[in-house]
């Protein structure tokens, strides 16, 4: 089974910068942007999977569920990285998982939300809820809720020369892809 987790030795500068140089990337939008980051093939066929599993992944992926399991995780990872981090699926299949920044817009946090729906919005004060449908109460929040913003179509190093990278700005980076299993 193919294994995204690869050690590399924090200790050597080299190893580091030839693991990052030699990353496999993707796109971040579309291959017309030309921007990409670091990315890892998930595609079912290239896992390397025993015949038996890899029909039952192909079934999986029949079930929608498995996708609110899915992105389920990658919220979880991304709340983890305080959402300046965040991953997604990308290609026409959705088949690489592509590394993202991004991060938390306090200025147009939502400040209510209704208690029938769960509907966000801006109001100061609590009011019926605004959907024509819903019968809820928008109630304001003890504290304002930010909205979460990505930034998919920016690269990620891209075209940097690591070897004016120092230690610690290495280091952090191979902590980001221990952290996210790039």
């Amino acid at each position: 089974m193919k294994r995204f987790c690869e050690k590399v030795d924090m200790r050597s500068r080299e190893t580091m910068i030839q693991y990052l140089e030699n990353h496999f990337r993707y796109n971040t939008m579309n291959s017309w942007n030309r921007s990409t980051s670091y990315a890892n093939c998930v595609k079912v066929h290239r896992l390397d999977l025993p015949t038996e599993i890899m029909e039952k992944a192909f079934d999986m992926l029949d079930c929608s569920e498995i996708y609110d399991v899915f992105g389920r995780l990658l919220r979880d990872w991304a709340d983890a990285q305080s959402w300046e981090w965040q991953v997604g699926f990308n290609g026409r299949s959705g088949g690489y998982l592509v590394l993202y920044r991004g991060g938390l817009d306090w200025k147009n946090a939502r400040t209510a939300k209704c208690d029938h729906c769960g509907k966000l919005t801006w109001h100061k004060q609590d009011t019926p809820c605004t959907s024509d449908w819903c019968i809820g109460l928008l109630h304001v929040l003890e504290k304002p809720e930010p909205q979460v913003f990505s930034q998919p179509g920016k690269s990620v190093d891209q075209d940097e020369d690591f070897t004016e990278w120092d230690m610690e700005s290495l280091t952090g980076c191979l902590e980001l892809d221990r952290r996210s299993g790039r």
